[in-house]
């Protein structure tokens, strides 16, 4: 099965701060944007990169792969069925983990944190 790639510097971010919300600067917003292209360099043959933006220049990504042997497919849309790979787990992401810490039920202090099956 083909696996879903997606170029989420958001998400680095999001693991720097660990915090439920917080605003991304313009900066990485359009980081964002700017490297969607990079998952299909380190994709896998037959596996599917995500880029919201590949109807603007589907010749510039048919170029791409042509010339250096890439058999990926981008899309701007996720077909079903497909397997994502997740390689980091921030809190916004389980609904788990509460806003700083405070007595448990047995009244020691305690942070939830997500864990991996959360995610």
């Amino acid at each position: 099965m083909a696996n879903v790639h997606l170029f989420n510097p958001e998400n680095d971010v999001a693991l720097g701060y660990w915090k439920n919300c917080f605003t991304l600067s313009p900066l990485v917003r359009s980081l964002h944007g700017d490297g969607a292209s990079l998952p299909m360099w380190y994709a896998s043959a037959g596996d599917f990169v995500f880029d919201p933006q590949a109807s603007a220049t589907p010749e510039w990504y048919g170029e791409a792969a042509r010339r250096f042997g890439l058999d990926v497919t981008v899309e701007g849309c996720v077909p079903s069925g497909l397997k994502g790979v997740p390689w980091g787990c921030v809190p916004s992401a389980s609904g788990n983990r509460r806003r700083g810490s405070g007595p448990g039920e047995d009244g020691a202090s305690q942070t939830v944190e997500p864990s991996p099956a959360d995610c």
